[in-house]
């Protein structure tokens, strides 16, 4: 399974969703009454009724939500290849805070997209962000993004189709202002403080020229990715840098599977489990069989690092049986929770760190 430039393909009966394609040409196409707005630095903020969509640009650019707001028609960043309603780009800010602040949209969501800047969506306080049939990406190629979910009842929902990618880096693809070069794109989602985020699938440093980190931290904070997480990787080319920190009480909860790289790529990603962090791990049904819910499938030049440091593993749909090694570190007692299941592992556990078994029921294996 893997992303393309062209879509994002995954396992039988599920959905196809457009990423982009290699011969992609900016064409602007714009539906529905739109109102510009000039402000200082050259930026334009383009806010739009729910036919339109709503473009930001510019580090002097904030615009924060009011109540309920739908976009679902054509931003800027919107090409003839594909319709994107909500574009923040060049280091603008899209801020929704507060109960009963909501952002309603769908398709193409861009926070970073082709200008230079770390642009930002701030969901704070109760606010929500509801996105149907979409694909988010923080950081797609030249334009740096962060996503930042943070406060009890703070979120961000999607349908189980949708996709959330941080740190794009598709430097491939000819719409890019850094077609072939090796310039760096960045993405971060921040979950913190009781945030909660549910995806369908998740891919960190996508392509090559892509570096994304995901934090899930603090009591009640919730990634919940229905679908398959992949810690790097995953465009059936060259991956990226992909990082996952859990810690303090944050969960992250995949249904699906956890791959490290994608197809043999290369790259390099990190999953660490820092005390109080926990992951609950799920697993995939292929063929009629059950597959494995960790994977190492990084190319010979690539490197994945599961680490626990204090944090838990806890298996929530059936057992676990997984080669991939594991780093003990920080001198701390970390925990695999089999929940009444049985887990296989068959890697190397190294470091200096201490594992034991939670949970009734079946033990697991340890080899190497």
């Amino acid at each position: 399974m893997a992303f393309d430039h062209a879509g994002f393909f995954t396992r039988v009966n599920r959905t196809n969703a457009v990423l982009f394609t290699r011969v992609m040409t900016r064409a602007a196409i714009v539906f529905g009454p739109v109102f510009i707005v000039v402000v200082l630095n050259v930026a334009t903020r383009q806010i739009a009724c729910a036919e339109a969509g709503l473009y930001l640009v510019g580090s002097n650019n904030t615009y924060t939500v009011n109540g309920s707001e739908s976009f679902s028609g054509a931003s800027n960043c919107s090409s003839q290849y594909f319709v994107s309603p909500v574009c923040v780009d060049g280091g603008a800010t899209l801020q929704v805070v507060g109960t009963g602040a909501t952002l309603v949209s769908q398709r193409q969501v861009f926070v970073g997209y082709k200008i230079a800047g770390t642009s930002t969506l701030s969901i704070q306080d109760g606010g929500s962000v509801l996105l149907n049939h979409t694909v988010i990406q923080a950081g797609w190629s030249g334009g740096d993004g962060l996503i930042n979910v943070s406060g009890a009842g703070s979120r961000i929902v999607t349908s189980p189709d949708s996709i959330l990618v941080v740190g794009t880096g598709d430097n491939g693809n000819a719409g890019s202002p850094f077609y072939n070069t090796g310039q760096t794109t960045y993405g971060g989602l921040s979950v913190t403080d009781g945030g909660h985020v549910q995806v369908g699938t998740v891919a960190v440093g996508l392509y090559g020229n892509g570096e994304g980190a995901v934090t899930v931290d603090g009591p009640d904070s919730l990634l919940h990715v229905v679908q398959d997480y992949y810690v790097n990787g995953g465009s059936g080319g060259d991956g990226g840098s992909g990082t996952t920190q859990i810690s303090n009480g944050g969960r992250l909860v995949v249904d699906g599977q956890i791959s490290f790289g994608g197809d043999g790529t290369d790259g390099t990603g990190s999953l660490i489990l820092q005390s109080g962090g926990t992951l609950e791990l799920g697993d995939k049904v292929e063929n009629g069989q059950t597959a494995s819910a960790l994977l190492d499938q990084e190319g010979v030049g690539g490197q994945s690092n599961l680490v626990l440091s204090g944090g838990a593993i806890k298996l929530i749909n059936s057992g676990l049986n997984t080669a991939m090694d594991m780093q003990l570190t920080g001198g701390v007692q970390s925990t695999l929770d089999t929940n009444g299941r049985t887990a296989v592992l068959s890697g190397t556990l190294a470091g200096d760190g201490g594992a034991g078994q939670g949970g009734a029921g079946h033990a697991y294996s340890l080899g190497g």
